[in-house]
């Protein structure tokens, strides 16, 4: 497939990767296996913080209450000329995962340690949209300063109907397609 832009060429376009993740409730390794990927992921940062307002108004926590954060940038092997495809920042309360900052998540899945722990993701709300990326976002993403992302927030909860998890993932808009699939 190619790509005209004027006044500076025509160039092959590499064909999008498709997110499953607006349509079911799984961690991102699996849905890369499933779809015969390899994920690649770097660890950025993982500790403990004071929630930040937004963080404990979606996780139902008091003000300034403890949270662990995990920031991670991950690719595809293969896939978009092998730049970052997501960068991704969780958060999890800390009274549920008290020792979470400990853990290397390199190669451990999230949503698998949780299960291990009992504190399986049952339902999750998600909200999209597309949006400038913050600068330390865009430069992670390898994208340029005009370059969209498509920020997704998300709420995964509990079968107690707590949340344990709240994230903010930016995906390169002209490299990422999502598959939303909706039944009666």
């Amino acid at each position: 497939v190619l790509s005209r832009v004027k006044g500076r060429g025509t160039f092959v376009t590499q064909p999008k990767v498709t997110h499953e993740s607006t349509s079911f409730i799984t961690g991102y390794r699996a849905e890369s296996e499933r779809n015969h990927h390899t994920v690649r992921t770097k660890v950025l940062e993982i500790g403990v913080i004071r929630a930040p307002e937004e963080v404990c108004a979606a996780l139902e926590l008091p003000a300034g209450a403890r949270v662990t954060r995990l920031v991670r940038l991950r690719h595809l092997e293969g896939c978009n000329n092998d730049a970052p495809v997501v960068y991704t920042t969780l958060y999890v309360p800390c009274k549920y995962f008290p020792d979470m900052a400990q853990l290397d998540f390199t190669d451990l899945s999230f949503y698998g340690v949780l299960a291990d722990r009992g504190l399986d993701v049952r339902r999750a709300s998600r909200k999209l949209e597309v949006v400038p990326p913050p600068p330390e976002v865009a430069a992670g993403l390898c994208l340029g300063p005009f370059e969209p992302a498509v920020y997704i927030t998300s709420v995964g909860r509990m079968a107690n109907d707590r949340p344990i998890e709240y994230t903010e993932s930016y995906y390169p808009a002209a490299s990422s397609r999502f598959l939303i699939e909706v039944r009666r």
